[in-house]
């Protein structure tokens, strides 16, 4: 899209799975005009190089892309560890070393841009209340100060390269730098090459950090003061992701355009803002299908040229307006412009912005008999029925609920997840919606946008105690113990005789080492509910972490007397080695051998109490040697994939 010299390039970030080039291959299919990637893992300080068939595949897919600028379209974003602003030497050196291969692997890409997020000074963290605009505090001033001098020293080590890098404005959580423009423009100030220095606004998070964006005037002013404090050019990239936090909220949480707190105004403003200096628009939200199958991808593209299409004819229509009345540009003139496009505009659901559509008599009953059905468990009527409700009305969001219910009672979250997201579009404060709309990603899989489908359910009913039992446990799964703590405590603060969320905050907490705190929620828990196997291996586990043996033995003996499985056996086994009764640890481990055979960490366990008998006996007994090589060998052939198994062959020589 082209008005005069600018030119509105708008992409997404995009998966590099299977090689860099399905990346541009899927921009292509999407049709977008730019692109972002990881061009390394994200997570991990170190990475492979790129091979020269890697960079040809990738240039060769440019080349299907008819992009003749292609640099000035392509965006990297750097590692996840990078952090210019800490105190600790040797982590800036790491990630001094980190940016400079990128850099490096940006140049052999041909990509023009590469973001950054600018670092955590780690100090004492500004207050919530810190008006923008105002002078850095002396710990963030210390943290710029550290960031000038890492990049400075990135620039020594690679100059000669041309990609610019891109400090991107952050929601100002933690101690986290760039939420105010004040430390994008000390940055820039303070460089020895600015040119190599940009800015990669975020919307989302500019509303998050407290920017205005609520009326057109606002908004402007806030593009306003960007461009007085960094300049006119210094945009390089925009980030295009509404905020599932409200303005403010220091939360950095992408939302679907549209679907969150950032409004019209802000993308309308910072659209055209990036159009103008022809700064590519990239999309960083949720990687979803919509109902009838399109990628989210697709749709916030096209909401995104809506509005930027929008703003340029409300542009024209002023104009014309002006002219034909023989005035200025008024108010009253745009307010005729806005009526004659209201009614030329087709309004299919005839709902007032923010209303719900609701049912018919005759369809409350089909839904109050498709809910009975599906109580019962005849889901094909369920699901019949509440089909038909929809193709009566299909902007009802009670009906897409019962449709997302139905398949989540036969678990085929795949068709769960696309008719809860279409409720959560026709009703934004509808609990079971975004509620199932969560469960149904967490289940698939999808823990970051299930995250945030909780994070909305959980501000619609913040004391709902499945939420946030829902929430502890999909921060489990994303290997986030300490977010997981957070939901679990305020769940057990919501219904302290939930067993539920007493065993899952315990989980938290022993993932946080912090053993005694998990076996007092694992002993809650077991007054709450009958026990069961999971929960009691749970509690042996926090015991022995909390050096509570013989409490761990006896958890473990009623383990196996309520669930006599091979699994029970090899945690009694495993607690009597740690308790010293070497005898007794070895003949439960058997006892697991022959309930299950193919149970290898029941071999493992007596392969470990025959090396520690041959260990003591100062490797002197044959018999135990050969008895941990048998047990060994067994274990390896049900599975060979034990590289902890083999090392233990290798270091004793078995």
């Amino acid at each position: 899209m082209r008005w005069g010299a600018m030119t509105l390039r708008i992409g997404s970030h995009l998966s590099v799975a299977g090689g860099m080039f399905n990346a541009v291959d899927e921009a292509i299919t999407l049709g977008f005009d730019a692109l972002q990637v990881f061009t390394r893992n994200q997570r991990q300080w170190t990475a492979p190089p790129l091979t020269s068939e890697a960079i040809d595949a990738w240039k060769v897919a440019l080349g299907r892309t008819g992009w003749k600028d292609s640099a000035s379209r392509l965006v990297s974003h750097n590692s996840y560890l990078v952090n210019f602003a800490s105190p600790d030497e040797a982590s800036r050196q790491r990630s001094i070393e980190r940016q400079c291969d990128e850099t490096d692997r940006c140049e052999s890409l041909g990509i023009g841009y590469c973001v950054m997020h600018p670092g955590a000074h780690l100090g004492e963290a500004a207050p919530r209340d810190k008006v923008l605009g105002t002078p850095p505090t002396k710990d963030e001033l210390i943290g710029l100060r550290r960031i000038v001098k890492s990049l400075d020293a990135t620039h020594r080590r690679t100059a000669g390269a041309s990609v610019v890098t891109c400090l991107e404005s952050t929601a100002g959580g933690g101690t986290n730098l760039g939420y105010d423009f004040a430390h994008l423009a000390i940055v820039l100030d303070s460089v020895k090459n600015p040119e190599r220095v940009g800015v990669c606004l975020d919307t989302c998070h500019m509303v998050a950090a407290g920017y205005d964006f609520s009326t057109a005037p606002r908004a402007k002013g806030v593009l306003d003061a960007f461009q007085l404090a960094c300049g006119d050019t210094a945009l390089r990239v925009l980030h295009a992701n509404d905020s599932v936090g409200e303005r403010g909220s220091r939360k950095d949480r992408h939302e679907h355009i549209g679907d969150g707190a950032c409004g019209e105004h802000c993308f309308r403003v910072m659209v055209r803002a990036a159009a103008a200096v022809n700064a590519p628009v990239i999309l960083e939200t949720p990687k979803t299908m919509s109902t009838d199958g399109r990628p989210m991808d697709e749709i916030n593209a096209a909401q995104l040229r809506s509005y930027a299409s929008r703003a340029q004819r409300l542009v024209r229509a002023v104009i014309v307006c002006a002219l034909l009345a023989g005035v200025s540009a008024s108010s009253g003139c745009r307010r005729t412009w806005k009526q004659k496009g209201q009614s030329m505009q087709v309004n299919r659901s005839d709902l007032a912005p923010g209303e719900v559509a609701q049912p018919t008599p005759s369809q409350h009953i089909k839904l109050e008999d498709a809910s009975k059905d599906l109580a019962g468990g005849d889901y094909a009527r369920a699901l019949a029925q509440f089909r038909e409700v929809l193709r009566e009305n299909p902007l009802l969001p009670t009906a897409w609920i019962g449709v997302g219910d139905v398949h989540v009672a036969q678990q085929q979250w795949k068709e769960s997840a696309p008719a809860y997201q279409r409720a959560t579009k026709l009703d934004v404060n509808n609990y079971d919606a975004f509620y199932g709309y969560g469960m149904s990603l967490h289940m698939l899989g999808q823990y970051v946008d299930a995250v945030r489908a909780y994070h909305r359910a959980i501000s619609l009913r913040p004391n709902d105690v499945n939420a946030n039992i829902s929430m502890t446990i999909v921060y489990l799964n994303m290997g986030e113990p300490r977010a997981a703590v957070a939901y679990g405590e305020r769940a057990v603060r919501i219904d302290p005789k939930s067993a539920s969320a007493r065993t899952n905050l315990g989980v938290a907490y022993e993932r946080c080492q912090r053993p005694s705190e998990a076996v007092a929620q694992y002993n809650a828990a077991l007054e709450l509910a009958e026990p069961s196997s999971r929960l009691l291996i749970n509690l042996i586990n926090a015991l022995t972490a909390d050096n509570r043996t013989s409490e761990a033995v006896l958890t473990a003996e009623e383990l196996v007397r309520i669930s006599p499985r091979a699994e029970s056996w090899e945690r009694l086994g495993w607690v009597r080695f740690k308790a010293g009764d070497w005898d007794a640890s070895e003949a439960a481990y058997r006892e697991g051998t022959v309930l299950d055979s193919r149970y290898y960490p029941c071999w493992n366990g007596i392969a470990i109490n025959a090396i520690n008998e041959w260990i003591r006996s100062k490797k002197g007994d044959a018999d135990a040697a050969t008895r941990a090589r048998n047990a060994i060998q067994h274990s390896l052939e049900i599975n060979p994939d034990q590289r902890r198994i083999m090392r233990l062959m290798g270091q004793y020589d078995l």
